[in-house]
């Protein structure tokens, strides 16, 4: 049998199972709850930053331990998010899936924040994210970096 009959029978039998493996980005990463459990702060570099969208660098963030987390709820497919502050369950963010970001999982959040953010997950060994909310009149206002964990049984 040629290869292109080989994959197409392939991805055809894995969709009709629900058994097809993710490779992309962050492909542990899947619907359901989540703790992002917050392990580093932002500390704006000398001369900040440009633009929201600008990366930040691993170098201008700082070790906490008694940093709040978030619940995190995913669904659609991981098309949409929901964050809800583990210390503060009035202060909720939505996201929607963008772009992937190199081998970011990206996604907008547009409910719950003023100017907008952005929520990112890469898979590191393990998961790992980044929350950033951008700022009025800043670029960023803030930003946390941490591990994800996924919440079995609820």
């Amino acid at each position: 049998m040629n290869q292109r009959i080989l994959r197409t029978v392939y991805a055809a039998a894995c969709l009709a199972l629900g058994a097809c493996q993710d490779t992309g980005p962050a492909a542990n990463f899947d619907d359901g709850a989540w703790e992002f459990q917050v392990t580093s702060l932002w500390a704006e570099p000398e001369g900040g930053v440009a633009n929201p969208t600008d990366p930040l660098d691993d170098a201008d963030y700082t070790p906490v331990d008694d940093a709040a987390g978030w619940s995190l709820l995913v669904s659609d497919h991981r098309d949409t998010i929901a964050l809800t502050d583990i210390a503060d369950d009035t202060k909720t963010i939505d996201g929607t899936l963008g772009d992937p970001v190199g081998d970011r999982l990206h996604y907008d959040l547009t409910e719950g924040v003023f100017a907008g953010g952005r929520f990112e997950v890469w898979d590191d060994g393990f998961l790992r994210a980044e929350l950033t909310i951008y700022g009025s009149g800043v670029p960023i206002a803030q930003s946390a970096r941490g591990d994800l964990v996924q919440i079995i049984g609820l």
